[in-house]
């Protein structure tokens, strides 16, 4: 074989192969990019805005993830993939009052959006709402009616944009096997939104 080609295959093209291979394997196992479609998380993430996707990661109240649509939300929404945040995690109790969101009876911490946007949380209830009282909707999938916790392998998610209720108060739990991943945004994003979306989890109650 010529040297110089030698030479060429050795520097070059293997490497430049080998790497390839590992950032498809990557992608394909670990990680991806997504776009995101519409504004269920604005302001913190806006329509069309390219974020990582953490495959792997683990899921924690606060965690902003990308799931699969059920069959009557994808229907009403027209979309099949949508980004909301973990509020509550399996065994756990949520509930809604006085302007107030609490899981387990404590107070979450929602300074990732506005006081006039937490408001809108209450879906015009003046009582509030509980899991349980969501869970008696005809929009709710009949094996997650009338409960009082949030079920295995399930979570209950709220989109930060929650004037549209196109979350879990509107069509019940998220299935484990619907999420995609963990949304992370990138390092030239605002410090604020890095916090609201990469890190928030760490402050989820107040």
């Amino acid at each position: 074989m010529n040297k110089h080609l030698k030479y060429f295959l050795k520097i070059w093209l293997i490497p430049a192969i080998a790497g390839i291979a590992i950032a498809v394997f990557l992608r394909g196992n670990f990680f991806s990019f997504v776009r995101i479609s519409g504004q269920s998380m604005s302001p913190n993430l806006v329509n069309n805005q390219i974020v990582l996707l953490e495959k792997k990661a683990n899921v924690s109240r606060g965690t902003v993830i990308v799931s699969k649509t059920n069959n009557l939300q994808k229907q009403n929404t027209g979309v099949q993939d949508i980004a909301l945040r973990v509020v509550a995690l399996p065994g756990d109790k949520v509930n809604y009052k006085k302007g107030q969101l609490y899981v387990n009876g404590k107070k979450v911490n929602q300074s990732y959006i506005s006081s006039q946007v937490k408001t809108e949380t209450g879906m015009s209830i003046d009582t509030g709402w509980s899991i349980n009282s969501l869970s008696l909707s005809k929009n709710w999938p009949k094996s997650q009616r009338n409960i009082k916790k949030v079920q295995k392998n399930s979570y209950f998610v709220l989109a930060d944009n929650r004037i549209d209720p196109v979350d879990s108060r509107q069509y019940g739990l998220i299935k484990k096997r619907q999420i995609e991943g963990v949304v992370k945004v990138f390092f030239w994003e605002t410090k604020t939104k890095i916090n609201n979306i990469n890190h928030f989890s760490r402050n989820f109650f107040e």
